[in-house]
């Protein structure tokens, strides 16, 4: 597993190389669940998203990442109110 080092309360960041602009979409089904995905690189669980590849929209990034894939085995619905 790849640890990634976290910066947000870091003073004294070191200057970003690249900016890799990315999406992601909030999905409720009708019982209010939200869908989640399990990071591979730490095992956390995040909203489905991705990187936004050149010439590619948001919404496209959310159709490729919700949409195409909705039996991936590491996805998982969570109860949160509405």
């Amino acid at each position: 597993m790849v640890r990634l080092r976290e910066y947000y309360q870091d003073p004294n960041p070191p200057l970003a190389h690249d900016v890799l602009p990315a999406a992601f979409a909030a999905v409720r089904n009708r019982a209010g669940e939200l869908l989640l995905v399990r990071r591979i690189d730490d095992g956390n669980w995040e909203l489905p998203g991705g990187r936004i590849e050149v010439g590619e929209s948001a919404a496209a990034v959310a159709a490729r990442t919700v949409l195409l894939r909705p039996s991936h085995p590491r996805r998982h619905h969570h109860s949160t109110p509405p």
